[in-house]
């Protein structure tokens, strides 16, 4: 479960540096490797 928070977290961070689009593309695309 602590993965999960960590997931979470990364993906707020990925949010406020990049920007909603890029984030979610980057968060899409490794979520397929674990």
């Amino acid at each position: 479960m602590g993965n999960v928070t960590w997931k979470r977290d990364a993906k707020q961070n990925l949010f406020e540096e990049y920007g909603y689009d890029t984030a979610d593309r980057l968060v899409s695309a490794t979520s397929t490797l674990t």
